[in-house]
């Protein structure tokens, strides 16, 4: 958190001793995801039952930045995102004498990245085809959904 305390003062240090001629823009746009997965036995023992996943496909969420010219080529730019994804399986056995009896699972999480970066515009970009490269610093609060046979759990925010 010091880290990020410090980075964040030198950033606002330099947006605010950079020239008048600096703009600054605000982009509403989608922001996509391919590589989401849920584990969820990751705290088994066995490893063949902790290694079991659940693939969630791809998604589409909004992403929120607000960017600044620097210089003409360097921009300073804090985005926020929020992707919430959920699935549904039977996880859970129990043994009866009425036979199997599978439990439901509603399994999920919610992800909200807020970050800092520095991106600077490549040599080829045009006003209508810009290329961005860049990196910084971020935030990522993450909260887990699950609920089991009808119970909510309610692990609170993790960070």
């Amino acid at each position: 958190m010091k880290f990020f305390l410090t980075i964040a003062v030198c950033f606002i240090t330099v947006f605010s001793s950079a020239s008048d001629k600096g703009s600054s823009r605000s982009q509403l746009e989608p922001g996509y995801s391919t590589s989401s997965r849920i584990y969820p036995y990751s705290n088994a023992s066995d490893y063949d039952l902790r290694e079991i996943e659940i693939g969630l496909g791809s998604r589409v969420f909004p992403h929120l930045a607000l960017s600044y010219d620097l210089t003409e080529d360097i921009d300073g730019v804090i985005s926020v995102e929020y992707l919430r994804k959920e699935t549904e399986y039977y996880g859970q056995t129990v043994d009866s004498k009425e036979g199997t009896i599978y439990i439901p699972v509603k399994d999920g999480y919610n992800f909200v990245p807020v970050e800092l970066t520095v991106e600077c515009r490549l040599p080829f970009s045009s006003e209508n085809f810009r290329v961005n490269i860049g990196g910084g610093a971020g935030l990522y609060f993450y909260n887990s959904l699950r609920e089991v046979a009808g119970y909510l759990f309610h692990p609170g925010i993790q960070k």
